[in-house]
């Protein structure tokens, strides 16, 4: 019987470590992941002013090659195509349906550098928050609701602190 108590007392020792190791891990990759969310966003914040450009009329590509004086025949040369392709690259800019390879070999053509980017209208990390306290406060209200059908309702301080935790947590 005590090599029966002492293998239990192992083996439930065993289990508490690994259940803190897979706690202290989780919270390392969620410390991780929003750590990189912060650096992206620092960057991503440098882009900002860049939504307050508006895009040519023409497009980029015919407004840039129009200031530079360059015809379809010498912009067609510089990037390999033939010249009729030109207008239909100017016209597939402004309508979307451009490549980013075509649009890539055009700012070259340009002596240009293509940079494509997606900016967000508020910080990841913000639209993360809101997201997770979108779906703690449904959680939250979901188990109120069946507390208040069994006369047990959370006060709102109470729900507040549910939605907190849950956020925290995720």
């Amino acid at each position: 019987t005590f090599i029966v108590i002492l293998f239990s007392y192992i083996y439930n020792s065993l289990l508490s470590a690994c259940r803190y190791v897979k706690v202290v891990n989780h919270m390392n990759k969620h410390r991780f992941r929003m750590q990189i969310l912060r650096q992206l966003d620092n960057t991503l914040i440098t882009l900002k002013p860049l939504l307050a450009i508006p895009r040519p009329s023409t497009g980029w590509i015919a407004a840039i090659r129009k200031t530079l004086g360059m015809t379809h025949r010498q912009f067609a040369v510089r990037m390999g195509v033939p010249e009729s392709r030109v207008s239909s690259i100017e016209k597939g800019e402004i309508s979307g349906k451009t490549t980013l390879d075509t649009k890539e070999r055009a700012a070259e053509a340009l002596n240009c550098r293509f940079i494509y980017a997606i900016v967000p209208q508020e910080s990841l990390e913000q639209f993360l928050m809101q997201q997770a306290r979108r779906i703690a406060t449904a959680r939250a209200e979901y188990v109120n609701h069946h507390m208040m059908l069994e006369g047990q309702q959370l006060t709102s301080e109470y729900l507040e602190q549910l939605i907190q935790d849950d956020i925290d947590e995720s």
